[in-house]
């Protein structure tokens, strides 16, 4: 900070993103009792969350972008882009589309394995959900945003637990297809659940499976940066957190509805972006 080399603004806005986020999921989320007096509690109570959240991301982000600039710029161009205001760039769009696309294969990756275990396990295996609780979105519109939004707030933060990670290896190893694998390996070890009893088989298709979720982040990384790396996880954790309504007419089904149909409104966004320079270029 003293020889003005880090991005302080960058920063600031990362944490102030993070802190209104944590605001509206708090409010959208609590019981505020139906009067003005359980409001400004919970304000209170999102605001001072918020603060902590927000300051974190900030101080982390602030550490990190120096190293970062020197050592795998490309991984924070779009990031920067979309940071300064610049949501029509179309390296904002191509990140965004493949950050979704990656994250859409990793819950189905992760789908698969679940159900796998729970037919081949002698256990019960619990249904998977990224955030315990995810289900009250059910209870209306309003709590489907709540819960997208606090979704967006931790998976950012895992996704820059990973980015960390890697750029620190990246210091370190030099290669990136090393540091690609190095990461694979640390984030399985970290990331991974412990598994009901499986036969062999059946264990080593589970585990290529949620290596396959892991690679597929540190790929998008790797290749795209930041921004892909934080909308490939947002876009797994709202995948596997909204269950799908297989029956229109069932009472839930408007409300299944908001996970794909915002998936989808950010990939079209994203193709729609990406493509507009070359459809420019080619005019």
């Amino acid at each position: 900070m003293r020889r003005k080399r880090g991005d302080i603004g960058g920063a600031l806005r990362v944490g102030a993103a993070a802190f209104a986020a944590v605001v509206a999921f708090t409010l959208f989320l609590g019981d505020h009792g139906g009067g003005f007096a359980g409001i400004a509690r919970l304000a209170v109570r999102g605001m001072t969350h918020g603060v902590a959240v927000g300051a974190l991301l900030a101080l982390q982000y602030f550490a990190i972008e120096t190293f970062v600039r020197r050592t795998w710029p490309h991984t924070v161009v779009g990031w920067t882009r979309m940071l300064t205001g610049r949501f029509a760039d179309p390296v904002v769009g191509r990140d965004l589309l493949a950050g979704v696309g990656a994250g859409a294969l990793a819950a189905f990756a992760l789908c698969v394995a679940t159900t796998i275990a729970r037919e081949h396990s002698s256990t019960t295996v619990a249904p998977l959900f990224v955030r315990p609780g995810a289900e009250e979105a059910l209870s209306g519109v309003g709590h489907s945003i709540g819960v997208s939004l606090e979704l967006c707030v931790d998976l950012a933060r895992e996704a820059f637990k990973l980015f960390f990670t890697l750029v620190l290896l990246r210091v370190v190893l030099r290669r990136t297809w090393l540091v690609a694998v190095v990461g694979v390996v640390v984030w399985s070890i970290v990331w991974m659940p412990p598994l009901p009893a499986l036969a062999p088989l059946s264990w080593l298709v589970v585990e290529a499976l949620f290596l396959t979720t892991i690679g597929l982040h540190v790929f998008v990384l790797v290749r795209y940066g930041l921004l892909a790396t934080v909308a490939s996880f947002v876009a797994m954790g709202i995948s596997l957190s909204f269950p799908l309504a297989i029956d229109p007419g069932h009472w839930s089904a408007s409300v299944q509805a908001f996970a794909p149909v915002l998936l989808a409104a950010t990939a079209v966004f994203g193709f729609r972006t990406a493509t507009r320079g070359v459809a420019r270029s080619r005019a």
